[in-house]
């Protein structure tokens, strides 16, 4: 049944997208990696995101409290809904955002909230990397909403 709702989930969404949110998968002999911009982890994703980045709805500001970096991510009803069913259908599962085809973090099916907004969260010395790519889900964010206009 797992890898039924997974394939249903992943059909949902655009195999040439380049940002969304992915499941992680176990790494075979011959899969390609790909490496965890923040921690340098290797890591093998499912060939299609299963939230599309451009049903993000809105990004607030990179914010850094001490040694704390974090911005938050707003979710369309339907990536919030989607959450909602991975969370509960596959709570032992890890799930990877990828921007621009670099995976920016990996986090268990435990973190995903059941709000509207998403945070993310790591040390300032990865400062540099969260404005990176705030800067780039905001570009995303913005020409879907000039796409409304």
């Amino acid at each position: 049944m797992t890898l039924a709702v997974v394939a249903l989930l992943c059909n949902q969404a655009s195999a040439q997208s380049e940002s969304g949110v992915f499941l992680t998968i176990r790494c075979g002999k011959k899969m390609p990696r790909q490496i965890e911009i923040t921690t340098l982890k290797s890591v093998c994703l499912a060939s299609s995101p299963i939230i599309l980045a451009s049903q993000f709805e809105s990004i607030t500001e990179v914010r850094q409290i001490n040694d704390k970096v974090s911005f938050d991510i707003g979710l369309s009803q339907k990536a919030l809904q989607m959450f909602k069913q991975l969370k509960a259908n596959l709570p032992d599962a890890k799930f990877a955002l990828v921007v621009d085809k670099e995976v920016f973090s990996v986090f268990p099916a435990s973190d995903l909230s059941v709000s509207k907004t998403f945070r993310f969260e790591g040390m300032s010395k990865d400062h540099p990397i969260f404005l990176k790519i705030q800067e780039k889900l905001k570009a995303i964010i913005d020409s879907k909403v000039a796409e409304k206009l």
